[in-house]
């Protein structure tokens, strides 16, 4: 599944990093595709706000990562929150991507001005769409930023005063 740019329909991508606190990030285009800006990001108990984000207005996709039950006793939550988000975006015509893990890692070295911001599993869900967007070609690691507005759910974020001072 190699994308190229010519061939990218979608202006919003939406990031999941699914589990009993989900965490997420709403990455946008700017109209000329140079620039990915971080728009928000959070994180609320399992599938709780899905519904909400996930709408067919638009040219969005969703990204999320996956899980693998690995023992039996493997808590299976994460794997309720991505039922839903697959169901969401089945009815509403909006397509879906996911990674595995570990290729959310490579995103600390591409833009770490970015994922040194957030905490916990919105980081996480932030490291994806980095990742999806550099692996793919989609834009430039330099051109990935937090936007002007950017608003952080309903927790606030402490660095976001000095990362805004930093440009």
């Amino acid at each position: 599944m190699r994308l190229q740019n010519p061939q990218i329909k979608f202006n919003r991508l939406l990031c999941y990093d699914p589990g009993g606190t989900t965490g997420y990030a709403d990455f946008r285009f700017t109209v000329d595709r140079k620039r990915l800006i971080v728009v928000d990001a959070g994180q609320f108990p399992t599938w709780r706000d899905l519904d909400k984000q996930i709408t067919s207005r638009g040219q969005l996709a969703v990204l999320h990562e996956e899980f693998h039950v690995l023992t039996i006793s493997a808590i299976t939550v994460p794997l309720k929150v991505i039922g839903v988000i697959e169901y969401l975006c089945k009815v509403k015509h909006v397509p879906l991507y996911s990674q595995i893990p570990s290729q959310r890692n490579v995103a600390a070295q591409l833009c770490p001005q970015v994922v040194n911001y957030f905490p916990n599993h919105v980081k996480d869900a932030v490291m994806h769409g980095i990742s999806f967007v550099c692996y793919h070609k989609l834009v430039h690691p330099d051109a990935i930023c937090l936007g002007p507005d950017f608003n952080c759910g309903k927790t606030q974020f402490h660095r976001i005063a000095a990362l805004r001072a930093q440009g």
